[in-house]
């Protein structure tokens, strides 16, 4: 393979791999069924400018399909699901910067970090209106 456009055939987008996307920075490839997880690695981090935390492979066996009498397989397909890190995400701030390179500048590095999602930990502010009330009464 001399390539990397060679190993990464196409990205897989289902309901799943998009919610594993969002959720988990996990996203999903269809790659050469040769391909090792090193060069998967090496093909992610080239064409993605990413850096990859890990690769996960998945070995999909072709299934049988009938189509009236006649009989047939899928092809063999060889899935590759790679994480990328909070670290190679673009800085708000300086799009030209990525995290790790702001925390490398500032001599800090990430020990554990929490994902928020858009909404989450802003809890909404619950008010009795009949207790306000009564107060301004008496």
């Amino acid at each position: 393979m001399n390539n990397y456009r060679d190993i990464i055939k196409a990205p897989i987008i289902t309901e799943k791999t998009a919610d594993a996307a969002q959720n988990n920075r996990t996203y999903v490839f269809s790659v050469d069924t040769k391909a090792n997880k090193t060069q998967i690695k090496q093909a992610i981090e080239a064409i993605f400018n990413v850096k990859v935390e890990n690769v996960n492979t998945v070995n999909v066996k072709p299934k049988k399909k009938r189509v009236g009498r006649y009989v047939g397989k899928t092809n063999k397909v060889k899935k590759a699901l790679s994480e990328s890190t909070l670290t190679a995400q673009s800085y708000l701030l300086d799009d030209s910067k990525n995290v790790g390179q702001v925390l490398k500048e500032k001599g800090a590095s990430v020990t554990r970090f929490v994902r928020y999602f858009v909404g989450e930990g802003i809890e909404k502010r619950v008010d009795n209106f009949a207790e306000e009330v009564m107060k301004e009464i008496k």
